[in-house]
């Protein structure tokens, strides 16, 4: 029976922020920042039983909710009197890095949202991510007590709004005194039920004691770590081992992984080549020269690192002898003309900027930028100043899009899978590249 999806919380009545949060009706791209418990790794360890595994995998909707069983960066965005919204990313395959070394399984990071509120002095979170256009999974857990959650799953319909599909457990945590004596705790024979009263009154300290601090990610450190069984069924049930990081080497590797990802999809491919995911190709020519491996780099782009040590390097086009000069060997970008190439390594990639300005000493790549500089700024000769800020502009067009983009919000380029609105061309090649795995047929 389909019920509505509002029905999951008090604060999903129609048309309200939450529900458009949590069904991503508006694209949000959110870098983390740092900030008294504003950001957190929850590291999630599953064991799957191989019966239970095997039924499990069997199941098209609960492949759509591993997505939020993995892994995941947490980040709170917006705080209210009643709940609290938040940003996810959850690792696909584990983090990138496990243990120091780079995890093989790891397939790319993938959005979700999530939303936090109290009643009746128990906490619920859901979260949500979007699994195939138009279609979202969410798993809503609520708290019982110190040991036990009551957690609800299901897909929902985007447009529609109505849960497709649902089903219900009862998770119980495990507690140290048994794990630590027999390797497992079973929630019906167990009688260490002071552990768990500690917990719960440290909880209840955050909810009642410190508010709205309880709305922050430092409350979900309290309730989520630690061991917990997930039954399935008739089945041997899954175990979940959940460990909370605010710093320390896991916390900085998921961080590094996460910005790369947003500053990636906030820029176009052709100008966001200087981003940390090429950093580690960089390190790696220098690890295999100390171990007297072959160099896969030229000597001469050596010189091509700046100061950030943020340079995209690709040894298979660099070794390439059949390059055409109007390919740039350093990031691929093709040219139609040679000079342009050059002019494009000159100024992207060695940053050369040999034009000055003799009015106020500010440098810029291209004899026409400081020209256009001296025009505007200087001189005023035939500029186009916006009517809403004032800001001023050397060519019409220019002014035109940015009153459309800025001030108008104009997103004129839509991505056919998923109808998200992008301003400029190349920011949607990017998100369907990223998101959708294909390219953009122009």
């Amino acid at each position: 029976m389909q019920v509505p999806f509002s029905s999951l919380s008090e604060h999903l009545e129609w048309d309200s922020i939450p529900m458009t949060w949590l069904l991503f009706k508006k694209h949000k791209l959110a870098v983390p920042q740092r900030g008294e418990w504003r950001m957190l790794l929850m590291d999630m360890r599953m064991k799957v039983p191989e019966v239970t595994g095997a039924v499990l995998a069997s199941s098209e909707v609960i492949k759509m909710l591993s997505a939020l069983q993995q892994p995941a960066m947490l980040i709170t965005d917006y705080v209210a009197e009643n709940f609290v919204l938040g940003s996810g990313w959850a690792f696909m395959g584990g983090l990138p890095e496990l243990e120091g070394s780079a995890n093989e399984r790891f397939a790319g990071l993938q959005r979700f949202r999530f939303m936090t509120f109290l009643d009746s002095g128990r906490v619920t979170n859901i979260s949500c991510i979007e699994v195939r256009p138009g279609l979202i999974a969410f798993v809503r857990v609520e708290e019982l007590s110190g040991r036990l959650n009551r957690t609800f799953w299901g897909i929902v319909d985007k447009e529609a709004e109505m849960v497709e599909d649902s089903g219900m457990s009862i998770d119980h945590r495990g507690c140290d005194m048994c794990y630590s004596s027999k390797g497992k705790c079973e929630a019906r024979l167990c009688e260490d039920e002071q552990y768990f009263a500690d917990l719960w009154n440290s909880r209840m300290v955050l909810k009642l004691g410190l508010q709205p601090r309880w709305k922050t990610l430092e409350f979900f450190t309290h309730w989520f770590s630690g061991t917990w069984t997930i039954p399935v069924a008739d089945l041997e049930p899954v175990k979940v081992l959940t460990t909370c990081y605010r710093a320390g080497a896991e916390f900085e590797s998921a961080l590094l992984a996460v910005v790369q990802d947003e500053v990636l999809g906030v820029h176009p491919p052709r100008s966001s080549f200087r981003t940390v995911k090429y950093v580690r190709e960089a390190v790696k020519y220098f690890v295999d020269l100390e171990e007297g491996d072959p160099p896969l780099l030229g000597a001469d782009l050596l010189s091509d690192f700046d100061s950030e040590g943020a340079q995209s390097l690709s040894g298979q086009e660099v070794l390439s002898p059949a390059l055409p000069k109007n390919v740039c060997g350093i990031c691929g970008a093709k040219f139609k003309r040679n000079y342009e190439a050059k002019r494009h390594r000159e100024t992207v990639h060695e940053k050369l900027r040999e034009n000055k300005c003799s009015f106020c000493g500010r440098t810029f790549s291209q004899k026409g930028h400081l020209n256009e500089h001296i025009r505007v700024t200087h001189r005023e000769n035939n500029v186009h100043s916006c009517h809403v800020c004032g800001k001023k502009f050397g060519v019409k067009s220019k002014m035109t899009r940015h009153v459309a983009t800025v001030h108008e919000n104009r997103r004129t380029f839509k991505c056919e899978m998923c109808n998200q609105w992008y301003k400029e061309k190349a920011y949607l090649k990017r998100h369907m590249l990223s998101q959708h795995g294909a390219a953009l047929v122009s």
